[in-house]
């Protein structure tokens, strides 16, 4: 029986194990998926958040630049100095009879006043036109240095004076489009517009995006009339891109192709920002929005590189399964010194009481605290055994007393017939076995039995 009861509760043992261990790879698989599936969708979810970010620092700096644009620009109307120069200049210029000396100081004046304007306001240039609309003088930047420029004429033709900031003399060039970068005034406004206020434009020039802002004076005595106009642009090219996309740790790009113009959606319009604005390709997650510029539509391009999330994806994979693993190791020790504290050890405390009992051995053993049924049974097994003991007692001392009783007279206690029979057997049996004889002695005595 104790065999056999230790053999069931290996065999228990075992088979609890075994489902504990299949249970908890199970889970772990199951938990493996969806911690997989919850990291997928967590780095879709951060790599829309960087996206979103990155294109909210845009729209942020060109609305920024916008009003950077209208306030730098709006000083003329208060500037008195300007104001006299343009009305010197608008009623004194003659093409046919061009006052040099008078014209291109007061040019040169112009042009070092607009220099300190456009170096406060941080833009990248700032252009005078008088009231025909014809070019009088401008700054721009080139790259970390600033270029100044006025319109002289001789013989009726124009002609570019030029000179950097450091530089103390201007060169005389000849007037080109196309050297200076520079096309004919454009009006890319109306009238009415301009009288409201400053007037903002975009454009799509060299791989760059250029935010213009637009203001004119009018003559007070003919409210129809500029008397001057005046235009201040910034750029945002790849010096600004490559900074973005830096400070973003992702790429933003310019492009004019027409792929782009199904899968954008308008930058600064009212349709929010969705996953489904989000392309997963190969290598990288795209977005793409679209800005309406005077020449075209130009395109913002977001590229999230996925080697970055994909080496994080993995090293995450691989923790978790490290960790998964750490866990199932842990767990199956755990579970099974459980048992063999709640289960092994008690039964075989149980197999040792009922060996005893087995043995014959029916004194109280060592009660196996549980506190579950395993110590019921433990307290019954004594309780059994105690029982056994009493009953094993009660039963040789009535034997005791009924061979007594067989082999012994009641009255007087002396052996009786029986007994007789029983010694003469044996007697007869040990002479034979001897090759002996054997006596017996009869004794009769009168009124006695």
């Amino acid at each position: 029986m104790s065999l056999f009861f230790k053999e069931h509760t290996i065999k228990l043992s075992t088979k609890i194990s075994l489902i504990t261990i299949l249970t908890v790879l199970t889970l772990t698989v199951m938990l493996g998926f969806y911690f997989d599936t919850f990291l997928k969708e967590n780095y879709f979810k951060q790599s829309k958040d960087k996206i979103s970010h990155a294109i909210s620092r845009v729209a942020s700096d060109f609305r920024h630049a916008e009003s950077e644009l209208i306030q730098g620009i709006e000083f003329i109307e208060k500037d008195i100095a300007l104001i006299a120069s343009m009305d010197l200049i608008n009623n004194y210029q003659d093409k046919n009879d061009y006052n040099t000396v008078l014209l291109d100081e007061e040019k040169k004046e112009i042009t070092k006043y607009l220099l300190e304007k456009i170096k406060a306001s941080f833009n990248a240039s700032i252009k005078l036109y008088d009231k025909n609309a014809e070019l009088v003088a401008y700054v721009y930047k080139n790259e970390d240095r600033h270029v100044l420029n006025f319109v002289s004429y001789e013989d009726a033709k124009k002609v570019l004076y030029s000179k950097y900031e450091s530089e103390f003399e201007y060169k005389k060039n000849q007037y080109l489009d196309k050297q200076i970068n520079l096309p004919n005034h454009i009006s890319y406004y109306t009238q009415p517009e301009l009288k409201s206020g400053v007037v903002v434009t975009y454009h799509n020039i060299d791989d760059a995006i250029q935010i213009v802002s637009h203001y004119s004076i009018f003559d007070k005595e003919n409210p129809l009339e500029t008397t001057m106009h005046i235009e201040m642009s910034k750029n945002f090219g790849k010096a600004y891109l490559k900074n973005v996309s830096n400070d973003l740790d992702l790429e933003v790009s310019i492009s004019n192709e027409k792929k782009y113009e199904n899968m954008s959606v308008a930058l600064f319009g009212n349709t929010p920002f969705k996953d489904e604005n989000i392309f997963d390709e190969t290598n990288n997650y795209m977005s793409a929005f679209s800005i309406k510029t005077k020449d075209n539509n130009v395109y913002l391009v977001f590229n999230l590189d996925k080697e970055t999330l994909n080496d994080m994806l993995n090293q995450n994979r691989l923790q978790l399964i490290v960790f998964l693993s750490v866990s199932i190791i842990v767990i199956i020790i755990l579970f099974n010194l459980l048992i063999h504290m709640r289960i092994s050890t008690p039964l075989a405390k149980l197999m040792g009481q009922i060996s005893k009992i087995k043995n014959g051995d029916y004194s109280s053993s060592e009660i196996v605290k549980t506190a579950d049924e395993l110590e019921v049974v433990s307290e019954n097994i004594n309780n059994l055994a105690t029982s056994l003991l009493n009953r094993e007692v009660s039963l040789k001392a009535s034997q005791n007393q009924l061979e007594y009783l067989s082999t012994h007279d009641e009255l007087t206690g002396l052996l009786n017939r029986r007994s007789f029979s029983i010694q003469l057997e044996y007697a007869l049996q040990k002479a034979n076995r001897n090759k002996t004889k054997l006596a017996v002695l009869f004794l009769d005595l009168d009124e006695f039995k």
